[in-house]
This record gives structure tokens, C-alpha cells and sequence, in this order.
């Protein structure tokens, strides 16, 4: 039986309040985050840049092999280029990829081990190449986005049952329940990631209810919802994968129980954006 803790009446309650388009349920046992496609511009899924060559067995038999003394520098060098990628993902680099890879190798190419110059050579393009497959698949936003779903996660946790909220739409106010009501999400659109936010997008009612805030450049769409009347709630983050492909949208939620507890997901929920 599929988890109840986001049922299709708590999407259409959402987009009779708010005007957005209800997603379908997707084919899951786990809680389904309601998708920003209307909230978004055209989702347009980017095409994905071509995966660079991964090593072969003969490959990474070798590498573990004969390039064992430079397990050390490899281990070191790998961290480093990682390093390196995030900040200059985070800060904006044109290529961060060059510039991980450039750190990744420095630490390699000083470190000889007691290999003959030949093999040294070898043994740096193979890490060159390994390294390059495995920056292609890291993507920093994942971690920006699980760290903003946490924090939203636990901010409800500090609030549940503390804060009554209201919904005015011209009509009778009518009682938001145990959680902090929802409103539009931070950008509002894919589009703008990265996004700078401001004060202003975080003085809303949801946000102050929740005391939650991003002061960061942010490359993560970030959401919450609690509709009306709701006894449940979603914390959402998206981001653009960097290598091309569909929006990913991670997500977790919570319910209240039949004694009034706090019910969560226990974990952390990712899937990719559908396109319209």
C-alpha cells in the first residue's frame, strides 16, 4: 500500500488554493513531493554533455597494480580536485572541471613514488582519466539541495504544533493545522538558478512562520508546502543537473499522527523533474 503522506487530496487542495497544476502520483511506495512545473518556465530537459570514457578492468587493473605507490597521492589528489570543483562550481567558474582536474593532477604529477619515469607518465593519465569520469558525476547541487530539505525538515520539527496560520483569499480565514501554510517557492522559477536571494523573498508568512532563510548564492529552487487544512507537509529542493537532463527534485515530508505526534519520512526522497 502506497505511503499516505501526501495524498492527491493534499495536492488538489494546493492547487485549488494557489492556482498551480496538480502532478500525478508517481509509481512509488514513498511519499510523492508535488512537482513546480507550473511554477517553472518551460521545462525544457537541456541535453546531456557526453560522459567521458571510463577506465577499463584492464585499466583498473593496472592502476591498482603497478600504480600502487601512488595510491596515497591518488587518494590525496582525488580530494583535492573535489575540493577544488566545488568552490569553483560555487564561485561561479566557467569550467570548474579544469580547474578540479588541474589540482588533482598537481598533487599526482609532484609525487614519482619510485616509479621509472614511464610508468610515473602512465600511471598520471590513468588517474587523469579516472579522475575525469568521476568529476562528470559529481554534482555539489545535490549536496545544496539535501543540506536545504534538512534544514527546512528540522525547522518544522522546531515549530510543529507552536504557530496557527490563516489563509485570506477574500473569504473566511480558515485554520492552517499544525504546520506553517505553504507559498511559492525560492526563486520562483528554474529559470533564475543561481539565485541570489534577498531578505524580501524570505519575509513571507511561510518563512518567517518557519524562521527559515538562505543568505547564500543558491543553486537549488527551494520549496515548502502544508495546504490548507493539511495535517501534512513537504520540504523541497531542486536543482539543474550541471551536465544536462531533467531538473532533479529532492524531497521530504512529515504528517501528524492520530495522538498529534510528528510523523516523518525517514529519509531523504530524489527523483528527476518530468518535462511538460
Amino acid at each position: 500500500m502506497k505511503n499516505p503522506l501526501v495524498a492527491m487530496s493534499f495536492v488538489s487542495v494546493l492547487a485549488a488554493c494557489a492556482g498551480r497544476a496538480a502532478p500525478q502520483a508517481p509509481d512509488s511506495e514513498s511519499a510523492a513531493a508535488p512537482s513546480a512545473k507550473a511554477l517553472a518556465d518551460e521545462l525544457v530537459v537541456a541535453p546531456v554533455k557526453p560522459a567521458p570514457s571510463d577506465l577499463s578492468s584492464s585499466e583498473k587493473a593496472e592502476l591498482s597494480g603497478t600504480c600502487n605507490p601512488l595510491l596515497t597521492a591518488m587518494i590525496e589528489g582525488e580530494a583535492l580536485g573535489m575540493h577544488a570543483l566545488d568552490d569553483a562550481f560555487r564561485d561561479g567558474n566557467a569550467d570548474p572541471d579544469a580547474v578540479g582536474l588541474l589540482a588533482a593532477l598537481e598533487r599526482v604529477k609532484k609525487s614519482p613514488e619510485g616509479l621509472s619515469p614511464a610508468e610515473h607518465q602512465r600511471c598520471t593519465a590513468l588517474f587523469e582519466k579516472q579522475q575525469r569520469r568521476k568529476q562528470y558525476d559529481h554534482e555539489p547541487a545535490e549536496a545544496e539541495a539535501r543540506s536545504a530539505v534538512d534544514a527546512c525538515v528540522k525547522r518544522v520539527e522546531a515549530v510543529y504544533g507552536k504557530q496557527s496560520m490563516a489563509f485570506d483569499d477574500g473569504s473566511p480565514a480558515v485554520a492552517q493545522g499544525p504546520f506553517c501554510g505553504d507559498d511559492f517557492p525560492v526563486p520562483m522559477k528554474l529559470s533564475q538558478l543561481p539565485y541570489q536571494s534577498t531578505k524580501e523573498d524570505w519575509d513571507q508568512p511561510t518563512w518567517r512562520c518557519l524562521q527559515f532563510g538562505l543568505r547564500t548564492k543558491q543553486r537549488v529552487q527551494v520549496e515548502y508546502l502544508a495546504p490548507i487544512g493539511s495535517t501534512e507537509f513537504t520540504c523541497i529542493g531542486r536543482y539543474l543537473p550541471r551536465q544536462g537532463g531533467a531538473p532533479v527534485e529532492l524531497y521530504r515530508g512529515g504528517k501528524q499522527g492520530a495522538e498529534g505526534q510528528l510523523l516523518l519520512q525517514p529519509k531523504i526522497q530524489k527523483r528527476p523533474m518530468a518535462a511538460k
